[in-house]
């Protein structure tokens, strides 16, 4: 059995909902992603053979478009956050990555985000924020979602209770 770790009590201004800025994924930028995570499956390489196939055309792999989108939610939130007092310092990890849709060359993608919670850490400057990632094409088309988990400052932010407060010495 899992255990439930103790999250903060967030303020209505944390329930909001970014949308990024849009990216088309040209050409270039998907033989670069493709070369670059050395993906050779010809689901992915080989454009003949996929426009002959069911598919229609080559398809991004996951991975890349998971790429791509932490390059897009990432700026959409970190000004909000700032401006609450809660500061970005590294990635966590990924949880639930789903994939519903193909990625193709010349499709625009649009990453919509918001905060699911912050959960507490034995520091108490220092939580642990979990977004819920969209992404979208042009046409409103989900293609992939998941659960981006951030180690985040909260010592500037109205979630800081300093703990230095309430001793005495």
């Amino acid at each position: 059995m899992a255990d439930k770790r103790e999250t903060f009590d967030l303020p209505s201004e944390f329930t909001f909902t970014a949308r990024s800025q849009g990216r088309t994924i040209t050409e270039g930028d998907f033989s670069a992603m493709t070369n670059l995570t050395w993906t050779t499956a010809e689901y992915h390489t080989n454009k003949p053979l996929m426009l002959e196939s069911d598919f229609g055309e080559r398809n991004l792999a996951g991975a890349c478009i998971i790429a791509f989108a932490l390059g897009l939610a990432t700026p959409s939130v970190r000004p909000r956050l700032t401006g609450l007092g809660v500061k970005l310092v590294a990635l966590a990890g990924y949880d639930e990555v789903r994939f519903s849709s193909p990625l193709r060359p010349n499709d625009t993608i649009y990453v919509e985000t918001k905060v699911r919670d912050i959960v507490k850490t034995s520091r108490p400057h220092l939580g642990v924020i979990n977004f819920e990632d969209s992404v979208v094409d042009h046409d409103g088309r989900a293609l992939c979602t998941y659960v981006r988990s951030a180690f985040c400052d909260v010592s500037e932010s109205a979630l800081y209770a300093d703990p230095s407060i309430g001793r005495a010495d």
